[in-house]
């Protein structure tokens, strides 16, 4: 990138299996309460930029935080989570989906009410070596979209193609 910052238009991802790792040792379900915006019962939308300056994708209201509650007290240690939507949530309506699955922007697929499902599958899958593909659909607001999926390389596997100033 010969010294071109990344500037990221938008922020915001989906999480849910979230599991708090406590001193003891232990890997406690924090169950999520549902907020009807930000949280579910099962997944929640973690925003972290407020629709200015350069994130000019994104909206004003921030949820930097996760809120539930644990079986038992504890100590905790980190915090474990898996990131995008279960696989029982991933294939529904996101016209019909209840919050925070209804956030129009973070709909997979650009042409219509579905979420495509892709994968990286070295040589066989439809997602190149950084876990993206370009983007064809007319009216699409960019040429490229990495995904995340359930299997390596999770989410970014590299960069693709070169920052511009223009976008």
């Amino acid at each position: 990138m010969d010294g071109e910052p990344l500037v990221l238009s938008d922020l915001r991802l989906y999480v849910h299996d979230v599991r708090v790792l406590t001193t003891a040792g232990d890997a406690l379900a924090l169950r999520l309460r549902g907020d009807g915006a930000f949280q579910g019962d099962q997944v929640a939308l973690l925003d972290f930029e407020d629709g200015s300056g350069p994130c000019r994708n994104g909206t004003p209201a921030l949820h930097t935080r996760l809120v539930g509650t644990l079986p038992q007290r504890a100590e905790a240690a980190a915090l474990r989570l898996r990131v995008g939507v279960p696989e029982e949530l991933n294939h529904q309506n996101p016209d019909r989906a209840a919050p925070p699955l209804s956030v129009p922007a973070l709909q997979w697929g650009w042409s219509g009410p579905a979420w495509d499902i892709h994968a990286y599958v070295d040589g066989l899958g439809d997602l190149d070596k950084c876990n993206g593909l370009p983007i064809t659909e007319a009216g699409a607001p960019f040429d490229y979209a990495y995904f995340a999926t359930d299997s390596f390389p999770y989410f970014l596997g590299c960069y693709h193609g070169t920052p511009t100033s223009n976008r």
